[in-house]
């Protein structure tokens, strides 16, 4: 017997409805951080990451409204199990580096980071992202955990993908919403993706990222989060952890990604400008890409 045929079966899939469940948490998470992910662009860039991310991806909630959250999931598509205390933050430091970060209050708690806003260390997926110290949310439509028949799951990608691409503004609209488009146009006419899918996905936006942004690992952007976190994902599904095991692994390896970008120099967009200076701060579309992995642990797995 092969070493495949040795992994355990996987029942896990994601559908329109979880998908959608995602972009919502990643929507929670950049408003509740848009102050901290404003503060790293003020001190290597233009200081408008946090406000255009933030517009863009309220306007995805508003375009996926019509889509009722998964079954296991409370109605508003957010909050999951108990409420933990919520993550407090300091004001942005000298020189402009990440605040420090309290942790939800899980294991390790009261240990802080310099890199990723709220990017929470806690054991959980609840605790990772804390239900009460998000803003509430507009409840979805309906009670049930499936998407309208007429809305695929690429279609939710598209809608997303579009949805920034025309609020978001800046830099960030462009390449957020060309990765959703990749990733829809890699979902294709499915209904569902199994976990070795998500991950052929999620490659393939990172490709595109890679493309559109003109920028390598290294190079100090975005890409130095989704790159370790894709490989993590893939190397846990591969070893056979189930599929919320893996996205909390992946979920670890974009803040680590987005930690190890403070001690890089920027090789790509306006923090190039800056050299040497732009050494000692975090790349603020790491962190927000940290964030979007940081909502997959916890939406994306049953």
């Amino acid at each position: 017997m092969s070493a495949a045929d040795q992994r355990p079966a996987r029942a896990d899939t994601i559908d329109a409805a979880r998908v959608a469940a995602w972009l919502r948490r990643f929507a929670h998470l950049v408003e509740r951080e848009e102050p901290l992910l404003t503060a790293l662009d003020r001190a290597i860039g233009d200081g408008d990451h946090g406000k255009n991310l933030n517009r863009g991806m309220q306007a995805v909630v508003a375009a996926l409204r019509d889509i009722a959250p998964p079954a296991d999931m409370a109605p508003d598509g957010v909050s999951v199990g108990p409420a933990k205390p919520a993550a407090r933050a300091s004001s942005p430091g000298a020189g402009g580096k990440a605040p420090k970060v309290a942790d939800g209050g899980g294991p390790g708690s009261g240990e802080t980071s310099d890199a990723v806003p709220a990017a929470e260390k806690s054991a959980s997926a609840s605790e990772k992202i804390p239900a009460a110290a998000m803003p509430a949310a507009k409840k979805a439509h309906g009670e049930t955990g499936t998407a309208p028949a007429a809305v695929s799951l690429a279609d939710v990608l598209r809608r997303a993908a579009m949805a920034l691409i025309g609020a978001a503004g800046g830099s960030c609209g462009p390449l957020y919403g060309a990765f959703f488009l990749r990733l829809a146009q890699a979902c294709g006419e499915a209904a569902a993706l199994t976990p070795d899918q998500l991950v052929d996905a999620l490659h393939a936006g990172l490709v595109t990222l890679l493309g559109s942004g003109k920028a390598g690992i290294g190079d100090k952007t975005m890409v130095d989060a989704i790159a370790p976190a894709v490989s993590a994902l893939r190397d846990g599904l591969a070893s056979g952890k189930p599929l919320g095991e893996a996205l909390g692994a992946a979920a670890t390896a974009a803040r680590e990604g987005c930690e190890a970008t403070i001690s890089m120099k920027a090789n790509s967009g306006l923090a190039a400008l800056l050299g040497d200076k732009s050494i000692g701060h975090a790349d603020p579309g790491a962190a927000s890409m940290a964030l979007l992995f940081a909502a997959a642990d916890g939406t994306l797995a049953a």
